[in-house]
């Protein structure tokens, strides 16, 4: 590259410089316009900003994104074919440049024409295993992987799991490295503005104390990333029992009953009763208390809550009387332990029964009853 073709590079007005505060990096059918060199790595560019491409939705096979138990980030991705083809194609434009260019001599030298370097250059089929440190290599901080769903950034909210399906930004670069005497030149794919989550695989998160729905999607009726959903409630009394269904009082739990309120209404129903539908064959009786996990289906106007989990709670059948009776034993027995007693000593007791009389040189005492 000669002097006119990096002021060319490097001195230019980006086409759209904000763009990226609303694509996030997220764009898809680009093709690589410029091609810079740091040390034996070739960096792609389009209008200036790094290029990347999109990936389909796809399956997340391993995910390590953000745990930082290791030194890496790690996600593989299967996607489809015909994807691949249109990346190829994208990389190939890339190669090209740098084939012409001659700024990776080290990889070109031993090629007289493209399509034998471009036939050298490895590529990656439809499973992507990006790559990324998870730390900076000066002060060994956290580097984060930014993750989105469709209601905004969730990066360090929520863990990446196995057959979850993602949209990915790739960033290509093209590596040259050396062994023994052979040369190796290839495609590495990297994250680049990060990773949009369309459905998070594995069970839901419990929605708990303080009961905030904020990834909640009201339209569709389920939470961003999920297809389902349920409720972790407080212990509450039974007021009522009929047939498989009781109603709790919510009147002590003040601030569960404001959110239930608050979901009821988004969701275009009248407010909750307190009434749960039972999914087991626990017997429930009014005047016990109970602790459990539901979750919600709507019917046009209405939402019932179904138990998904279920506990009894210890009911409590000690009267006033009788509590107070063992608090007084309790504290008279807490008291008395560890007082010596007045006749107590290390060789004779003879108030305790569970000590025996001392005599010198008795050489069978062990053996005394």
């Amino acid at each position: 590259m000669n002097i006119f073709q990096l002021r060319n590079v490097i001195f230019n007005d980006l086409k759209t410089p904000l763009g990226y505060l609303t694509h996030r990096g997220f764009v898809a059918g680009q093709t690589p316009d410029s091609v810079r060199v740091y040390g034996n790595t070739a960096y792609f560019y389009v209008n200036g900003q790094d290029w990347s491409t999109l990936t389909p939705p796809s399956t997340v096979g391993v995910s390590n994104v953000n745990t930082f138990k290791g030194e890496e980030h790690t996600c593989s991705v299967t996607t489809d074919q015909e994807w691949i083809v249109q990346v190829t194609q994208q990389l190939k434009t890339g190669a090209k440049m740098v084939y012409d260019q001659g700024v990776l001599p080290l990889a070109t030298k031993n090629h007289s024409c493209f399509e034998s370097f471009w036939e050298a250059c490895s590529k990656r089929t439809n499973v992507i295993r990006l790559l990324e440190y998870a730390f900076t290599k000066r002060g060994h901080k956290k580097q984060y992987i930014n993750m989105y769903n469709d209601a905004g950034e969730i990066t360090g909210h929520f863990d990446l799991v196995s057959g979850s399906t993602v949209r990915a930004s790739v960033r290509w670069t093209l590596n040259v490295s050396t062994d023994a005497d052979r040369v190796h030149v290839g495609f590495r794919p990297s994250f680049g503005g990060g990773i949009h989550v369309l459905e998070m695989a594995g069970a839901p998160p419990n929605i708990r104390n303080p009961w905030i729905f904020k990834h909640f999607n009201f339209d569709t009726f389920k939470p961003v990333m999920y297809d389902s959903f349920v409720v972790k409630c407080p212990a509450m009394m039974v007021l009522e029992q009929f047939g498989t269904s009781f109603k709790v009082d919510l009147s002590k739990r003040s601030e569960f009953k404001q959110a239930m309120d608050i979901f009821h209404e988004k969701a275009g129903s009248p407010p909750w009763d307190g009434t749960i539908h039972l999914n087991t064959s626990k017997p429930v009786v009014a005047g016990v208390a109970v602790l459990a996990t539901v979750y919600a289906i709507r019917n046009k106007d209405h939402i019932n809550w179904h138990t998904e989990k279920f506990f009894l709670l210890r009911r409590n059948h000690q009267t006033k009387n009788e509590e107070t009776a063992a608090k007084t034993v309790a504290k008279t027995v807490a008291k008395m332990v560890g007082t010596k007693r007045d006749a107590d000593s290390m060789d004779n007791s003879f108030v305790s029964k569970t000590k025996r009389q001392y005599t010198q040189c008795d050489i069978r005492a062990h053996m005394a009853t």
